[in-house]
């Protein structure tokens, strides 16, 4: 288990790189599949436009040269101003088209683990930390820290490839929609984290405990038996705002936690309310 106790001060220094390996490429694909009908609405949009454009400009450029010839400038003058409405629309077709092709991808693949697609170190605790400060003294804010038991030997005895399987299994189970309203990331190399704002200790608990169920049961690579993870909760009542004042303090509570479950024998989840 990594040392938990300045992961704050370390995750938001740097970010987790992910092994090139090609197979990992087939977690973005949920998120292709998401895009892709944005992008066929962004063509869609564009062609339209331009089409617009093309018939505007044709006509438009007809009118005009018959309102010169019969004098008519007002015509002429509104004619010129309709043929620019049509010139912003496809300009702006040809930016939707790009936002959807390089802005939207390149955002996403930032702030998401490239292994899991849970977000990434770095967005989830800067999610926390926003929904930290928002909320501190109004409602109740916990933090899971969950940790995959022996997955040192998994790695060491299957090797790395099935170790990455394990944890592409558990990014699913943790990343259902649906099945909580967590703020969840993939935090070091088998570790995760799921933030929770205003939701009572009781309902997240079974959230934690679904999951660690969930996870018991997947489909594991071939010769692992079974996966288990520990898991630490820590839970900030608005009611110690004055002695738990950050983050990161929370943050080493639920890391205490989640030590504990694991002396006491992994596969279990230990809380703590501050």
């Amino acid at each position: 288990m990594s040392n938990n106790y300045n992961m704050m001060n370390r995750f938001m220094r740097m970010r987790y790189q992910d092994s090139g390996r090609s197979h990992q490429m087939d977690s973005r694909l949920g998120q292709k599949s998401r895009s892709r009908r944005n992008t066929w609405a962004a063509w869609l949009l564009t062609l339209l436009s331009f089409l617009v454009y093309m018939a505007v400009s044709d006509w438009t450029g007809r009118g005009q040269v018959i309102a010169h010839r019969a004098g008519q400038t007002n015509v002429v003058a509104w004619l010129t101003v309709l043929e620019i409405i049509a010139t912003v629309l496809f300009a702006l077709g040809i930016f939707v088209v790009e936002y959807a092709f390089l802005v939207r991808p390149w955002r996403w693949s930032a702030q998401h683990d490239a292994l899991t697609s849970l977000l990434n170190q770095g967005a989830f605790w800067a999610t926390a930390q926003n929904l930290w400060h928002r909320y501190r003294d109004k409602t109740s804010v916990t933090i899971m820290i969950a940790d995959v038991d022996h997955f040192k030997s998994i790695n060491d005895e299957y090797g790395h490839l099935q170790g990455d399987q394990v944890l592409m299994h558990i990014g699913h189970v943790l990343g259902q929609p649906g099945s909580s309203t967590a703020v969840v990331g993939r935090i070091g190399g088998e570790e995760f984290a799921a933030l929770w704002v205003g939701s009572p200790s009781n309902d997240v608990y079974r959230t934690a405990e679904y999951w660690s169920g969930q996870i018991q049961s997947i489909e594991c690579p071939e010769g692992i038996s079974h996966v288990t993870i520990s898991v630490g909760i820590a839970t900030a009542h608005p009611s110690a705002v004055e002695t738990l004042q950050s983050l990161e303090s929370l943050a080493r509570h639920a890391d205490k936690a989640l030590y504990r479950a694991k002396t006491n024998g992994r596969n279990r989840i230990e809380t703590i309310q501050c």
